[in-house]
């Protein structure tokens, strides 16, 4: 039966007692981009149809307003059910309701629907789900990618994750992170550089690990405390919750208290609106440290239950492992990978992307050893070999079809075409400002200057202006503690411990602890 007869027998088959009635026959194929409307006009009524395919869901949105009255919206009915093998399925019917009091005149004709482009639609009536449907167990449409690591810690897990969420982006969708520290510090405020790096100070404040300075850098994003989770902060808020009672008298264990204030935590932070009121699509978890330490076994139990909870079609693991080479042969050697993966994989968390670092671009061999071993597809096994600077890193992954892969793991459908023409342009500009002879000189002077990344954020800064200025940017270290007291300086201030004078172009404090930071 035609949509046009479908549409012509609606008030024929009319019954005051069922007030159902088929709607129309989409293919779903055709729902999966987004938002998808179909239109229909019978001259008087006007009949729209919005549909999307959201985690598994199909959800259908039916309007049908009276033209005459410009225009009186006269029903809205909003449907989902499951689309499994949709893309195999050549039609799905829908209903909706007609009140008895509105049906007055029988159309009479019916004009051909057309299907208009996604982008032109803005189904704004559809606010009964307005984050999708959400069943019990069902983590709304919001998708995960985990980045995980094995063998050694500080294998680039931070860099990985920014630049996985790079690629998402430029594809269309919002992205948001989340870094998962598994230490019993509530933040890194009270922590050395020298342990993990700089502290990043975040837009409210909270004080957390230098990943989240590359997310913000990489993703354009504005981060708060909540999406830096420790086990401090974890701890901290089940035991609260204990005093107050919320447990009703029951034994608070690990699992599934902790685990589920974790999961609770991820949900909260993935479903916040951004800074446009918009909420994310997909949310980047790294899980810090390395796979196996004790400190992180909560967490990454409860990461296996988010996966379970929200399913594999909305849940993608990636492990990050290191890929030596030893000898002068310059074999690479696959076995920590593959210990690394089954440790994973043991524990519920079997990568279906598996990031490879190592000095050199990996061998085809060592490529299809570790797809064998690891049991996943050649493509599945990227390489992130050193280069000339992190901008690399995205086009990289890119080159080798990650995207692709990830767009496939998580059941997403193409929206934009992969751009990252502003990421090639910023890698080039640095390359190309490194063989310049026009530079400028600024001297650093800070409490951890042996530890480059303790200033990473500063570093970054100078880069970024020394980019838009076309310089290159040259930093001199100062420890502040070498420096004279002002009794003694030089006029100028300028003068070290040792006599030497130092002439700079410019200068930064960078700061410590109390006066710790700008004694000298």
């Amino acid at each position: 039966m035609t949509t046009q007869t479908k549409l012509a027998n609606w008030y024929d088959r009319w019954r005051p007692e069922t007030l159902l009635w088929p709607c129309l026959l989409l293919a779903p194929r055709l729902l999966e981009n987004g938002w998808s409307q179909l239109w229909c006009t019978t001259g008087r009524y006007v009949a729209r149809s919005y549909a999307r395919t959201t985690r598994g869901l199909l959800i259908t949105s039916v309007y049908v307003s009276d033209t005459t009255t410009n225009p009186h919206l006269l029903y809205c009915s909003v449907q989902y059910g499951t689309s499994v093998g949709a893309e195999h399925n050549s039609a799905r019917a829908w209903t909706f309701v007609f009140p008895p009091h509105h049906l007055r005149t029988p159309p009479t004709s019916c004009k051909q629907p057309s299907l208009l482009p996604r982008d032109t639609v803005t189904p704004h009536h559809f606010d009964m789900f307005p984050h999708g449907p959400q069943p019990s167990g069902d983590g709304g449409h919001v998708k995960f990618v985990l980045v995980s690591g094995g063998v050694i810690s500080g294998i680039g897990k931070g860099l990985t994750a920014s630049s996985l969420g790079v690629l998402l982006k430029s594809c269309g969708w919002r992205v948001t992170a989340i870094k998962i520290d598994p230490y019993l510090n509530r933040d890194a405020g009270t922590m050395s550089p020298f342990e993990h790096g700089e502290v990043f100070v975040l837009d409210d404040g909270g004080e957390a690990d230098l990943d989240l300075g590359n997310y913000e850098r990489f993703l354009d994003v504005t981060l708060s405390s909540d999406n830096n989770i420790t086990t401090g902060k974890i701890y901290s808020h089940v035991m609260e919750r204990e005093r107050m009672g919320s447990y009703l008298g029951k034994t608070v264990q690990v699992v599934p208290h902790i685990t589920d204030a974790i999961q609770e935590w991820i949900m909260r932070v993935a479903t916040t609106p951004d800074a446009e009121g918009k909420v994310p699509e997909i949310c980047v978890i790294e899980l810090g440290g390395t796979v196996g330490d004790i400190e992180s076994m909560p967490f990454v139990e409860a990461l296996r239950q988010l996966r379970y909870n929200v399913g594999d079609v909305n849940f993608c693991s990636v492990f990050v492992s290191l890929v030596p080479v030893l000898g002068v042969v310059g074999e690479q050697k696959t076995k920590p990978t593959q210990h690394g993966v089954k440790s994973i994989s043991s524990m519920g968390l079997s990568p279906q992307l598996i990031v490879c670092r190592s000095e050199q671009p990996l061998h085809a061999d060592t490529r299809r050893k570790l797809a064998m071993f690891c049991q996943v597809a050649p493509d599945a096994v990227a390489s992130v070999h050193d280069v000339s600077n992190t901008y690399r890193i995205p086009m990289m992954l890119q080159e080798q079809g990650v995207c692709n892969l990830l767009i496939r793991s998580l059941h997403l459908v193409w929206r934009l075409p992969t751009r990252l023409e502003k990421w090639a342009r910023m890698a080039a500009s640095l390359e190309s400002l490194g063989r310049t002879q026009k530079h400028v000189t600024i001297c650093l002077v800070g409490k951890y200057t042996g530890l480059c990344d303790a200033y990473l954020s500063v570093i970054r800064a100078l880069q970024h202006a020394g980019m838009a200025v076309g310089r290159t940017v040259k930093v001199v270290w100062i420890e502040s503690s070498h420096l004279e007291s002002p009794t003694t300086a030089a006029s100028d201030g300028t003068s070290s411990a040792n006599g030497s004078v130092i002439s700079e172009q410019g200068g930064r404090n960078s700061g410590a602890w109390w006066v710790w930071g700008s004694r000298g």
